[in-house]
């Protein structure tokens, strides 16, 4: 009998194959006591095991599909840098002295005692990280126990399948062939997880929390798996089977008219033009946004390189400075628009993980943590001042709440750039500067605060979050995250009315950029910059390039008369059909 299960949509993309249930192999943990000849020898083994992980980990560095993918690196780097922490070496060595127990025995209360913290972390991004601990204990374990094959390869995996399973753990993820993988499958999971990014910049589709799949599906069962909506489909009837078929049969010939869209310019059916710029966190995203012929790069997330390698010290000066410079001769004549540090909440650095919060979303943060962290914030001004002679910078502060808070930013700027001028370090005097919108304060006072920027850039994945009170990253609320909600859509309304009043340039930069039935709404009520990630360039251009303006403009009012979200969706969806009927490819 065919069943529809709903969860939650990981990565874009359909798939219509059968089940593989893809359970990782678990290891019975042996418990014994070694007498005094053999702890030297226990010893040797637990470091050389560590040192075998640490290598085997390198090695997937370099030759995985992934192996020039910053995103895997850095969970790699996280489990490399774990091997050599010196506080987890001496806790196993000490124990292994005084109770002379075996090394994994040990290692299981270790790293069990390390995961019941993460679990009870009042941080969802910390609770997701214990798949990574997890990862890496399995890993170690599997060594020591000298398994043939290894604990991370799919041995059984011979033909193309779509994998099911409770949990995926990153190193799993990373050892997945493409040429048989066609889709993923979990009971569990969340967006921001370390197996979820990796998924994504893979290619693969997937859907997690699909609660009940392990007790409904069988090896070997049919099964449609719908990334785009968050849909998965089993035992499907042949009609059923036809209609997905089609959907994938179009996705594999569109690959050719996107490629030749990308290059084409960002102009809307009636001759309006569109900036369309992109997202990134990586030289090597910029990059790709340069390939597929973006206008620049709208919002940089600078604290990626600090979060990538877990620095123990804030990334230096110098360093900075060779990376946004570097950024910056990628797009030698376009506006590239650098973030400065958003940290805290679900992205710390090391040096700041002992401060415990009972709620970081709201607490020591981006802007906040960089106005008493004065060093770290002016390293980076040095850095971004000096890079500005390479190319055309913005510097961006983000989640600004209050004008006092600005005019702190803004008066250390100035000492910054009063500090180059006595050391005769040559900059750019003129480098515009704004924030980012992502807060309903900040929408509230935009009039105020619009006489201090050159810009705004509304963030809409926070002002969602904190405007409807919602963790977007939490299962069990995430269904009330709708940043297609009349309350957001009147902040956006408000913050446009308010820049073309005070004459202050505006993009959006959030994921409602990428959402393409919201596309020609925002269009319709005045953004003419739009901010998105890469892979997403191309389809955004195509609906920018099929919409007509007046006809958005009408469609904004329409919106703007009705009373519920599900009635605006489906005013949004009628167009996106009506403009979708133009597509010549």
């Amino acid at each position: 009998m065919m069943k529809h299960l709903l969860g939650t949509a990981i990565s874009n993309g359909i798939a219509s194959s059968k089940v593989f249930l893809c359970n990782e192999r678990e290891l019975l943990i042996p418990s014994y006591t070694l007498n005094e000849r053999e702890i030297d020898d226990e010893m040797i083994r637990f470091h050389d095991a560590c040192e075998v992980a640490k290598q085997e980990l390198k090695t997937i560095k370099k030759e995985s599909i992934l192996a020039s993918n910053s995103k895997m690196n850095a969970i790699l780097d996280i489990q490399i840098l774990m091997l050599h922490d010196s506080e987890f070496l001496k806790t196993i060595e000490t124990n292994l002295k005084e109770t002379k127990q075996n090394v994994e025995f040990l290692l299981s209360l270790y790293f069990d005692d390390l995961m019941q913290k993460l679990e009870n972390s009042k941080n969802p991004l910390m609770r997701e990280r214990i798949s990574d601990v997890k990862d890496l204990l399995h890993r170690i374990l599997h060594v020591l126990a000298e398994v043939k094959g290894g604990y991370y390869q799919l041995i059984d995996l011979d033909q193309p399948a779509i994998l099911v399973a409770q949990d995926m753990s990153p190193s799993l993820v990373m050892n997945l062939k493409k040429d048989l993988v066609k889709g993923i499958i979990l009971e569990h999971g969340g967006r921001t997880s370390h197996a979820a990014i990796l998924i994504r910049a893979m290619g693969f589709p997937a859907v997690f929390n699909v609660e009940g799949i392990l007790q409904i599906v069988n090896e070997d069962t049919p099964i449609i798996l719908d990334g785009n909506e968050g849909v998965v489909i089993v035992n499907p009837d042949k009609v059923t089977e036809e209609i997905y078929q089609k959907a994938i049969d179009d996705q594999v010939n569109n690959t050719e008219y996107y490629e030749h869209l990308s290059q084409e310019p960002s102009v809307t059916r009636d001759g309006v033009a569109i900036t369309l710029r992109a997202n990134a966190q990586t030289l090597a995203d910029a990059t790709i946004a340069a390939q597929m012929q973006s206008d620049g790069i709208g919002l940089f997330r600078s604290e990626f390189v600090f979060l990538a390698q877990e620095r123990k010290i804030p990334l230096s000066e110098e360093a900075q400075f060779h990376l946004y410079k570097s950024v910056l001769e990628v797009f030698p004549t376009q506006e590239v628009t650098i973030r400065t540090l958003d940290l805290g909440a679900d992205k710390s650095l090391p040096q700041f993980t002992l401060y415990q919060e009972s709620n970081p979303l709201l607490g020591w943060r981006a802007t906040r943590l960089c106005l008493t962290e004065k060093d770290l914030f002016i390293n980076q001004l040095r850095a971004l001042y000096r890079a500005s002679l390479y190319g055309n910078l913005k510097i961006m502060f983000p989640f600004i709440s209050s004008e006092s808070e600005l005019r702190e930013v803004l008066e250390i700027t100035k000492v910054v750039q009063k500090n180059l001028e006595q050391e005769n370090i040559p900059f750019n005097k003129n480098v515009p500067l704004g924030i980012m919108i992502e807060t309903p304060s900040a929408v509230l006072i935009s009039e105020q605060i619009a006489k201090f920027v050159d810009f705004f850039s509304i963030g809409t994945n926070d002002l969602t979050q904190y405007t409807l009170a919602v963790d977007r990253d939490n299962p069990k609320v995430a269904h009330y995250y709708k940043p297609i909600h009349k309350s957001i859509l009147k902040l956006i309304k408000m913050t446009i009315e308010e820049a073309q009043e005070s004459k202050t340039s505006l993009s959006l930069c959030g994921e409602l950029a990428t959402d393409l039935i919201a596309v020609p709404l925002l269009l319709g009520m005045g953004l003419r910059e739009l901010s998105v990630n890469p892979a997403s360039l191309s389809h955004v251009k195509e609906v920018i390039r099929l919409t007509e303006i007046k006809e958005a403009e009408v469609l904004a009012d329409n919106v703007f008369k009705t009373t519920r979200t599900s009635e605006i969706v489906e005013l949004l969806k009628e167009y996106r059909e009506k403009i979708f009927a133009r597509k010549n490819y």
